[in-house]
């Protein structure tokens, strides 16, 4: 595109095309390895369970897998029937309810920023230094000497 006011100079675009592929990446890359956690009520004391809204939760992470195919507990430990094995227990602590498998939204929000913020700095300076590069041959070509 062609800036009407300056036709020697190409007008920007909205949103960089870098932006753009930078996120793309990242969001395959977190649809493909999806973070999961294992959540459960839990109650560690000496004394008899409080009403239900005192408890606390405790959670357990499975390893990664895509969105569209959650983990199983069977593929991580071959004996268990459920996730409630994964959950440490004795006589007086251990899980009070049944334990609920969702997505770990906050560890992929922290890993999208932090890989965001390494990745999209890189690409625009690779992107920089390529251009300075192909200046360099594209005035050597013309036979001007570099600058």
């Amino acid at each position: 595109m062609i800036d009407v006011a300056n036709p020697e100079r190409p007008r920007r675009r909205a949103v960089p095309i870098r932006l753009l592929c930078v996120l793309a990446v990242l969001l395959v890359w977190k649809t493909i390895r999806t973070d999961w956690v294992v959540v459960a009520p839990y109650w560690f004391h000496d004394i008899d369970p409080p009403p239900s809204d005192v408890y606390t939760t405790t959670e357990y992470q499975p390893p990664v897998c895509p969105l569209w195919r959650p983990p199983q507990p069977h593929e991580v430990n071959p004996t268990a029937p459920n996730w409630e094995p994964f959950f440490p227990s004795g006589g007086n602590y251990g899980i009070t309810g049944e334990p609920q498998l969702r997505v770990n939204w906050t560890l992929i929000g922290i890993k999208l920023v932090c890989a965001f913020a390494i990745l999209y700095p890189t690409v625009v300076f690779l992107s920089y230094v390529a251009r300075r590069i192909e200046k360099r041959a594209s005035l050597r070509q013309a036979g001007h000497p570099g600058q």
